[in-house]
């Protein structure tokens, strides 16, 4: 048996040198068929050819002619694949539809390069090493991670959302803290949790999985997404971010890294943009592994292979792209629709998160800004500084009651230094602290008294042209100069109502040229100085006429010093006078609706065109223009992109996914990949020009974009423009044609016609959405045939209106003048039964989509009402459902649905 053995050892060797040199030598080698050229075209053409710069999602061009691997569930036993810098293209079932997004699949090849099982079919594996090759940079790096060294990290906690990434990592997989790298500020970004996941991922991977750019369509080049949704490229991430000194081009550097099931993606600060995230060369990885450290044999064939095809717009072929097989389809793929009406559905994505009641906004104060535009909020009843990125989503907090370092007992106003250094004054322990950008304590000065650099609960503080910090010692009735140590420079004012003397100084700002100005809420002034502290000027008096105050707190100077806007907070409003204290304007009133005031604290402008306002008994931050106080927006702690009770959606002509929550009374925004874009509403009833929301239920989009939202307990429908500028306000609390008594649902038809859903009168009006006016109305209450017990969701086809009569367990279905068709279901949980359906959509060829919310699922009817399918399931985990109510479909066929319970959207592709 010496023999044959030996003879076996020297044909693989053999082999083995051939396909090396292949491999090596291969420098010119096209994509082996249509269907390969074809992925590979659509990203990497635009960058082949100049047309973009940025990083290969493949590779300039093939490294292997394609080759025979041994594959057990593909026919004969074998699959064609071929082999680029940045992964492996594949074909496992020659036979299926070459259009099939699916067609062409790209295996989890870091799982398999982590964990050294080497997948030979659907369920069938070979136990090999993990690959001893360099994840990042060189390969001849001796002190570079390998994908053995991550995989000893797959199963370490995820970092907390916002956090800085200062994670370090050697070859031998010791992690270890560095603060040096807290400078290059690369935070957590997205966490995703699934059963056996629970990873963060590094904001500059989490940008580029939602990245657009030139890619080549039909012979021509538009301008897509690269990825059709986050995950579809790379899969769900495996390990947390780690950053690691690698030699690149024989240079060693920080180069951040990080791996997800198909693909690793590397961050190296310095590169240009379009290089500064890449993605690894995983398919030079893998083919190292396979054919150099654990020598398995292909067969190679000639480029003309069998397969056909060409890839579709709907196809993305990415550095990261799809899954090794279809047996081990993982959450992360997104399957497209076929001719015949799918039968199945998969988990797609998901985006949003619970919103989490700790980090509400509770008595926000002082308000400042970094040189990235990030947003720090001094939330003073919480003992905490908020921060929120430039829209308003948030990153992080730090801080708690207590007298130690990094802990507060009232903290009152924030200032940013021109290094990015955070200032906070911590009134009720007389100091104020110092920290980075994350949070970090740094130093602290102060201290309770009336000498020199000692404080008496210290409120204001600001930052002069010379970067000397300034602070309204308002117990001491004084102003104190500092420099950015810390170190006590001078001082002015004492205690009295004459220039220059203070009752209580909390808020300072500094013009251009240093000029400073002081409000004291004792005096109900603003007084001015010169940047010695001489006095200058004084204006206003105790009262609620223009220039009269009741305790003006915060106050902000526009960029050239001509504004000064003033909060004054017992007269709930903001004053604006000119630098030298002549009234312009007031803007606000009592309240709590939008542009309305209780005890608004401080004010900051974030151009000279927007303002934010700390509006304290509200507990948020107001969104105004400083024009005319118009209401842009709110933020009341950690809301942005997070649910409460998100209830209906809809999708608009540019594919974002437009969200309603019922109980943050908020229109939410959000991409097609589910990036968030942006939000707007808030509480309230007030009638036009501002039309706050209470309990919305539902929203609809015209041919034009602008929007309808169902503003149910407010019993109307409020009509915005696309960017959430109210136009007009439908209906109001009544029974009469036109009037509403807590609509639910909303639809539009191919002609623009408005039909509502008005639960409590129990029938459907119609709208023309030109004129806005009443057209008809039908139903009433009852169980019989056109009678409603609680009718919710709405859709209208091109012949048909679809009503859920919720109460009666069933679906009506009416011609679009009202006319009763027919109508299917009852109640229970079998096939076309409902518990408390809800919301209802209509596909392009005209089948049904109804959330059945107490069942926990989505079922799908054909246009006749016969049951045809059903997803979703009872659970929290991926694809499962906890009380759906809004659904959507997208042009792709993809179902959207509001998650409720979990407080998130779902979203499901065609499967089969």
């Amino acid at each position: 048996m010496t023999k044959p053995r030996a003879l076996a050892a020297g044909a693989s060797a053999i082999s083995l040198i051939l396909l090396i040199t292949v491999y090596l030598g291969a420098a010119a080698v096209a994509p082996g068929n249509p269907a390969f050229q074809a992925r590979w075209e659509r990203t990497d053409d635009p960058v082949l050819t100049g047309q973009v710069s940025r990083t290969w999602i493949w590779g300039p061009e093939a490294n292997t002619n394609v080759l025979n691997e041994t594959y057990a569930d593909s026919p004969g036993g074998t699959r064609q694949v071929q082999y680029y810098d940045k992964s492996r293209m594949e074909i496992n079932n020659p036979n299926g539809n070459p259009d099939d997004l699916f067609y062409v699949t790209n295996g989890l090849l870091v799982v398999e390069l982590m964990t050294g099982e080497l997948q030979t079919g659907n369920t069938s594996f070979e136990q090999h090493s993990p690959a001893i090759v360099n994840v990042a940079g060189d390969a001849d790096d001796p002190t570079g991670p390998t994908y053995a060294t991550l995989a000893s990290l797959r199963n370490l906690p995820a970092l907390p959302d916002g956090a800085v990434i200062t994670q370090r990592v050697n070859r031998a997989g010791q992690v270890t803290d560095d603060p040096s790298l807290a400078a290059q500020n690369i935070r957590t970004a997205e966490r995703l949790t699934v059963p056996g996941i629970d990873h963060q991922i590094a904001a500059p991977f989490w940008d580029f999985m939602n990245s657009s750019g030139t890619v080549l369509v039909d012979g021509q080049y538009v301008d897509q997404p690269l990825f059709t949704n986050p995950y579809y490229a790379t899969g769900f991430p495996i390990t947390e971010a780690y950053w690691a000194n690698v030699k690149v081009a024989g240079t060693y550097k920080d180069v951040l890294m990080q791996c997800f099931e198909r693909r690793c993606l590397t961050y190296t600060p310095g590169n240009s943009p379009g290089f500064a995230t890449e993605a690894g060369n995983v398919g030079q990885h893998y083919y190292t592994w396979r054919y150099s450290q654990i020598t398995v044999t292909p067969t190679a064939t000639e480029p003309s292979a069998t397969a056909t095809g060409t890839a579709t717009a709907s196809e993305t072929a990415t550095s990261t792209e799809t899954v090794t097989e279809t047996a081990t389809m993982t959450a992360t793929e997104t399957a497209t629709p076929t001719e015949i009406p799918a039968t199945s559905y998969a988990y797609a994505a998901k985006f949003g998160q619970p919103s989490d009641p700790g980090r509400e906004l509770d008595t926000p104060y002082g308000i400042d800004w970094d040189a990235n535009g990030n947003m720090y909020v001094v939330d003073w009843d919480k003992d905490r500084v908020q921060k929120f990125d430039p829209e308003g989503k948030y990153l992080t907090q730090w801080g708690t009651f207590g007298t130690g370092n990094g802990e507060f007992d009232t903290p009152a106003d924030v200032a940013i230094g021109p290094t990015g250094t955070v200032y906070i004054t911590d009134y009720e322990n007389h100091r104020v602290q110092v920290f980075d950008q994350s949070g970090q304590y740094l130093d602290q000065w102060g201290g309770l008294g009336s000498g020199d650099g000692q404080l008496d609960r210290p409120v204001g503080i600001e930052l002069d042209p010379a970067g000397n910090v300034l602070i309204a010692d308002s117990g001491n009735d004084r102003i104190q100069k500092f420099n950015s140590q810390g170190v006590y420079l001078t001082q002015w004012g004492s205690f009295g109502t004459g220039d220059g003397e203070f009752d209580e100084p909390v808020s300072i700002d500094t013009a251009p040229d240093g000029t400073v100005y002081v409000s004291e809420i004792g005096n109900d002034r603003v007084q001015v100085f010169d940047p010695n502290g001489v006095y200058l000027r004084k204006w206003g008096n105790y009262g609620s006429g223009d220039n009269e105050y009741d305790n003006p707190w915060g106050i902000w100077l526009n960029s050239s010093g001509s504004l000064l806007y003033i909060a004054d907070y017992d007269n709930d409003r903001i004053q604006v006078t000119n630098s030298q204290g002549i009234w312009q304007r007031s803007i606000g009133a009592s309240g709590s609706g939008a542009g309305q005031f209780e005890l608004p604290g401080f004010v900051a402008l974030r151009t000279d065109d927007v303002m934010y306002v700390s509006d304290e008994e509200n507990d948020r931050i107001q969104i105004l223009s400083t024009a005319d106080g118009g209401y842009l927006g709110q933020i009341t702690g950690d809301s942005r992109g997070r649910f409460s009770d998100p209830s209906g959606l809809t999708v608009d002509s540019l594919g974002n996914v437009i969200v309603v929550d019922s109980e943050q009374d908020l229109v939410k925004i959000f991409t097609s990949a589910g990036g968030y874009l942006s939000e707007w509403g808030g509480p309230g009833s007030e009638v036009p020009p501002q039309a706050p929301l209470d309990g919305p239920q539902d929203v609809a989009v015209d041919s034009l974009g602008n929007l309808y939202v169902v503003d149910g307990l407010n019993h109307r429908i409020v009509k915005f423009d696309p960017d959430g500028r109210q136009i007009s306000v439908i209906g109001a609390l009544g029974s009469g044609n036109g009037q509403f008594d807590v609509p639910t649902g909303i639809a539009i038809d191919s002609d623009d016609n408005l039909y509502i859903v008005d639960q409590g009168n129990s029938r459907v009006q119609k709208f023309s959405t030109g004129s806005e006016l009443f057209i008809t109305a039908w139903g009433t209450s009852g169980n019989g045939e056109g009678e409603f017990s609680q009718p919710v969701g709405i859709a209208v086809s091109e012949t048909s209106v679809y009503v859920v009569d919720q109460g009666n367990s069933r679906v009506q279905v009416f011609d679009r003048t009202g006319n009763y068709i027919g109508q299917w279901g009852s109640f229970g949980a079998g096939g076309g039964q409902f518990d408390q359906a809800s919301m209802v959509a209509v596909d392009a060829a005209g089948y049904v989509y109804v959330t059945d919310t107490g069942n926990g699922r989505v079922q799908k009817f054909t246009p006749q009402g016969s049951y045809y399918a059903q997803f979703g399931g009872q659970g929290s985990g991926n694809g499962q459902l906890d009380g759906p109510v809004g659904i959507a479909i997208d042009a792709a066929g993809d179902v959207i649905v509001s998650d409720s319970g979990n407080r998130r959207i779902q979203v499901y592709s065609p499967a089969s």
